[in-house]
């Protein structure tokens, strides 16, 4: 259902027996569902990452934590409802070393970047061919992940979906990491194969998240593309 309420500006979350959510319609409210556990492979590693990290985090120097929280008093991403929000110093450890593990980089970054930003990523587009169950990403191969050696962009993507659905909030599944080159860039587009087999007209949704090599993530872009 969706509403405008008197009372909040904003909401999100769970309160008694609703939870607050917004979409690109705007805001609505809908029971609230206890959440299973299904324990996947994907909950496995994301919960691996986490407590690597946050072990990783307990063995910085006192030097080192007050770095990260000093770039997280000045760094903001966008949530869900649009705000510019500030995380921990914590929150930006497991995230960029998160994303970086996903891509194979097995380097910890022990300190942030000593640029006070997130780097930029230009909006990938997809192409969903059938045959195959592939898909073509295509990107801009100026952008920063791309011309750095430690750079990458993470490509996450969807179950297939309805082709009638243009929204989609998750689960992702990572698929493929375009790494970056200083000297020669990855070639746009791209070829990503699909977690499964995609039929004609059903859509597929693709996450994307790109990170400079000193560790500056980009904004999350989400695409998508109906099988033709």
């Amino acid at each position: 259902m969706l509403y405008k309420s008197q009372v909040y500006t904003s909401a999100s979350g769970s309160v008694g027996g609703l939870t607050y959510a917004r979409n690109r319609f705007g805001a609505y409210t809908r029971g609230r569902a206890v959440p299973v556990n299904p324990n996947s492979t994907r909950q496995q590693t994301a919960r691996a990452f986490l407590a690597e990290f946050a072990t990783a985090w307990a063995s910085l120097t006192d030097a080192q934590r007050a770095s990260w929280e000093a770039w997280a008093a000045i760094v903001t991403k966008t949530n869900k409802l649009g705000d510019q929000i500030f995380l921990t110093g914590f929150n930006w450890f497991v995230a960029i070393n998160s994303q970086r593990a996903q891509a194979g980089i097995t380097a910890t970054l022990t300190v942030p970047s000593g640029t006070l930003s997130l780097s930029t990523l230009t909006p990938p587009t997809v192409l969903v061919i059938v045959a195959g169950s592939e898909a073509e990403v295509s990107f801009e191969d100026t952008d920063e992940w791309a011309n750095d050696d430690l750079g990458f962009l993470n490509v996450q993507i969807s179950d297939p979906q309805p082709k009638t659905r243009n929204y989609f909030n998750g689960p992702f599944y990572l698929r493929s990491s375009i790494l970056g080159d200083s000297v020669t860039p990855p070639t746009s587009p791209a070829t990503v194969t699909l977690p499964y087999g995609v039929l004609t007209n059903q859509r597929v949704f693709f996450r994307f998240v790109g990170q400079t090599g000193d560790g500056r993530p980009t904004a999350v872009v989400v695409a998508s593309d109906v099988a033709g």
